[in-house]
């Protein structure tokens, strides 16, 4: 998955650059940025959380615009924002002329049409389908480069420039039809687990929503 995404980037669009990386996770992609970037900045506030790589720098605390650089990388961290306004702001403000941002969110629309409940757990605070989400980022200056589709589209990948951009037909939801979708699945799911005994396998924030019905 992770070549996936620095193909969907673009290598050109790393190599010799300044990158900054939000939220590394594992820093496991963060190691693939090192081999190709000229330096990695990594915003992580778990102090428990330590790399080894080269030409990279960990700052053990939450995202501010501390420093510029030619791309920033966000995947899977918006969601858990507590302000996303101020987020896009800041990532915005990070970026040199021309630089770029790559935004990895899950996809609420596919929450929203399939009826996704068990989705919708306490560490997410957002969800954004690709309208609202372009339509945030485009506020600070931030064109829709390209959209990424991932995981059969539960989420999705944007890359984000200064300039251009390209048009994408923005979709609105009705609240009515969401919450018919998800009454029904969690209806769907009730009648299921009726049935007899099932197993939930990990102790996830997906898990929790499951366990709780």
């Amino acid at each position: 998955r992770y070549e996936k995404v620095l193909d969907f980037i673009g290598v050109e669009n790393i190599s010799d650059k300044e990158i900054i990386e939000i939220g590394p996770g594992s820093g496991e992609f963060a190691a693939k940025l090192s081999e190709v970037g000229r330096h990695v900045l990594l915003f992580e506030p778990n102090e428990n959380f330590k790399v080894d790589l080269k030409n990279t720098t960990t700052i053990n605390d939450f995202f501010e615009p501390k420093a510029k650089a030619d791309i920033v990388i966000a995947r899977q961290v918006l969601e858990h924002a507590p302000d996303p306004v101020r987020f896009i702001r800041a990532v915005s403000e990070s970026l040199r002329p021309g630089g770029l941002a790559y935004i990895e969110v899950p996809n609420g629309s596919e929450v929203a049409l399939r009826g996704l409940w068990h989705d919708i757990h306490h560490p997410h605070v957002h969800y954004f389908n690709i309208s609202s989400l372009i339509k945030l980022c485009d506020r600070f200056g931030l064109k829709v480069q390209k959209v990424k589709n991932i995981l059969d589209n539960h989420d999705f990948g944007i890359l984000l420039g200064d300039h251009g951009g390209v048009n994408i037909d923005f979709k609105y939801l009705n609240p009515e039809t969401i919450r018919e979708n998800l009454s029904n699945s969690r209806k769907s799911f009730l009648e299921f687990s009726g049935q007899g005994q099932f197993a939930l396998y990990g102790a996830t924030a997906v898990a929790v929503p499951l366990a709780n019905v």
